[in-house]
């Protein structure tokens, strides 16, 4: 279900209060987290709730909020190089149902050169699609054993490639593998290549710590 989709019945009442919109909920605050920071979400979630004391308040007063205090903080729009609002971006997350899935391969040759392919489609674990595409926009962050990146976004249906050259001869060359959304900030999963879930099947198996 969609977080802000229409009410029209007695059911969709008891939903919107309901275990799903707290699990969800707190599911996408955690990704602004990741995006924003602990300090400035709490300024803008303190902002927000100062602001609209005793008044009614949409999604579009909390997205305000919080992309204030990112453009003050220098956080928002970051790394962030599409054309939307924050509140646009979030409604890609709240207005639809479902969440996605990562797709992403590693791609390296022999003149040094790699490249992190990113790619994503809507997550669905059972039924069919009928050929209805979703699109989210994306916050990845990429953590390489002994170091990270900044995040990166990717909101259609293109793939989108990051150079990674810097890291070839830990990816080309050792088990170390690529990890997406480490700390499970995003609200998506991953689906690695093969040869990357057999590094992190083995990094695990050998050193669970790193």
């Amino acid at each position: 279900w969609a977080m802000t989709d229409p009410v029209v019945s007695r059911t969709d009442i008891e939903r919107k209060f309901g275990m799903f919109t707290y699990q969800k909920g707190a599911s996408v605050i955690r990704m602004v987290e990741g995006v924003l920071g602990f300090q400035t979400l709490l300024s803008g979630l303190s902002n927000y709730l100062n602001d609209l004391a005793y008044a009614a308040s949409t999604e579009d007063d909390l997205f305000y909020h919080l992309e204030e205090v990112g453009k003050l903080a220098g956080v928002w729009p970051g790394s962030y190089t599409g054309s939307k609002s924050f509140g646009e971006v979030m409604k890609t997350w709240t207005n639809q149902a479902g969440y996605p899935v990562v797709n992403a391969s590693t791609r390296c040759n022999p003149d040094r050169t790699c490249r992190l392919v990113l790619s994503q489609e809507w997550f669905v674990s059972s039924g069919e699609t009928n050929g209805e595409q979703r699109m989210w926009t994306i916050p990845i962050d990429m953590v390489q054993p002994g170091g990270g990146s900044p995040l990166i976004w990717i909101e259609d249906k293109s793939e989108v490639e990051v150079d990674i050259s810097d890291l070839f001869e830990q990816i080309s060359e050792s088990q170390q593998p690529v990890v997406l959304n480490s700390y499970a900030t995003g609200y998506y999963r991953i689906n690695y290549d093969a040869d990357n879930w057999w590094k992190i099947g083995t990094t695990l198996a050998e050193n669970p710590e790193s």
